[in-house]
């Protein structure tokens, strides 16, 4: 009780800017849609503030504003690092500015070696299009209720011929909040000769993330979070991957701070993670996103841990009770982050989030870009994909499946979880009676 109320009151502090009314009326909106982004903390405000006073570009010049800067910039590095509590030998942090840039860029540095990658069915569209994009791409399964399905992960990476150089897979599910066993999942890949890439957006603010040493069976090689998942503004996050392979990648985006040298006919690139890096970097969303990860740190992930099963497991518990709502995703506060997607029978999606919106409660609605995880959830097979697939491309505006997706911070509290469900219920009443 005691920890619940400190981090209660260290987030009321953190998020003071943050009590918005619902437009037209004088209700306090409730914020259920952290897994989209989530509103920047203090910690993160105060310390681009604080390097306004001195801003200079990095690595560019010599006097004192340009120093202080690039120190401030490299120290953040050496942040995201221990944050995921990496090994610094042989790996990197590269400065991305979102997720998507992150598992692009993973995907580009992999491009020349030898083998396919394989993609869970669940993931989001940004760790498919990029494996799609530059060779040959395969899926493994999920099961019934949603779940990684490790058997068909094993048979396809001992079956399939060339071999498979990697393995791409969600840390925690944007549509379920589903948490798959990443470390086994590299088990797996390093038994078979694959590096394994993790898409962490929705674990960095959540839950606490162990890379692992070098040398472990179940270490990450490559993994990727954004700040403005994080209490950071948007643009900024990093990829983590071995220095190795990004030396030997050709640059993902050449100019300036990635090279050495330059002549008429020759140029010679950087060793080192601004290889990657080309042009002037997000300098201050990136000292934000530092102040962000130092900031979670001290509020302790296993804190916000627990703090967001407790509010997953009011949520759920309650979501049971109410008649016509079906959850999906067929696991507990335990498996999954504080993501929750669910229907109400015989009401359209997109007038359930209306209607859930205009009551006081900002959620999402849709695929959340994971289109073939969500049709799988909704028990289409591949011929109704198809089929759905065909009409759109006839008409953009044909109606598309979807579902309602709420999702938490370090901010929400069990009064607005339950302010929630009363919303919920009666709105599914309704239907009901309908």
């Amino acid at each position: 009780m005691r920890g619940r109320k400190n981090l209660e009151r260290m987030a009321e502090q953190q998020f003071r800017g943050f009590s918005r009314r619902v437009r037209g009326s004088g209700t306090r909106a409730i914020y259920f849609d952290s897994a989209a982004t989530t509103p920047e903390a203090d910690f993160s405000s105060r310390a681009m503030q604080r390097a306004k006073r001195t801003l200079a570009n990095v690595h560019r010049g010599k006097g004192d504003f340009s120093k202080i800067t690039s120190h401030s910039f490299d120290q953040a590095r050496k942040t995201a690092l221990r944050f995921i509590n990496a090994q610094p030998e042989g790996n990197y942090a590269v400065f991305v500015r979102n997720n998507t840039e992150g598992l692009n860029l993973a995907a580009h540095i992999m491009q020349s070696q030898p083998g396919i990658t394989l993609v869970s069915e669940m993931e989001h569209h940004s760790n498919i299009l990029p494996h799609q994009e530059r060779g040959k791409t395969g899926f493994f399964g999920i099961s019934k209720k949603g779940a990684i399905d490790f058997s068909d992960l094993e048979a396809k990476l001992k079956s399939h011929k060339g071999g498979v150089k990697l393995v791409a897979i969600t840390g925690a599910s944007n549509v379920t909040g589903y948490m798959p066993d990443i470390h086994r999942a590299a088990r797996l890949a390093h038994k078979y000769g694959a590096r394994i890439l993790v898409d962490a957006a929705q674990m960095g603010a959540h839950v606490p993330i162990y890379v692992k040493g070098n040398n472990s069976v179940s270490h990450i090689d490559f993994l990727v979070v954004a700040g403005h998942k994080m209490y950071n503004p948007a643009g900024s996050g990093f990829l983590f991957c071995p220095s190795g392979l990004a030396d030997s990648a050709r640059p993902f985006m050449p100019g300036g701070g990635t090279v050495v040298a330059v002549t008429k006919g020759k140029t010679i690139y950087s060793k080192g993670p601004e290889r990657h890096e080309g042009g002037t970097p997000n300098i201050l969303g990136t000292i934000g996103f530092r102040a962000a990860m130092i900031g979670l740190k001290k509020i302790g992930l296993k804190n916000i841990r627990a703090h967001e099963m407790e509010l997953t497991k009011l949520a759920l518990h309650g979501m049971k009770k109410i008649p016509n709502l079906k959850v999906y995703g067929g696991f507990g506060e335990k498996k999954r982050v504080g993501v929750i997607s669910f229907s109400v029978k015989g009401m359209d999606y997109a007038e359930l989030a209306r209607q859930i919106n205009e009551a006081g409660v900002q959620i999402r609605e849709g695929c959340f870009c994971a289109h073939p995880y969500v049709h799988r959830l909704l028990g289409l097979n591949e011929a109704d994909a198809t089929r759905l697939v065909s009409a759109l491309e006839k008409n953009p505006n044909a109606p598309k499946p979807g579902f309602v997706r709420v999702s938490f911070g370090l901010y929400t509290t069990p009064e607005e979880v339950k302010k929630f469900l009363v919303v919920i219920r009666k709105i599914a009443l309704r239907a009901k009676a309908a």
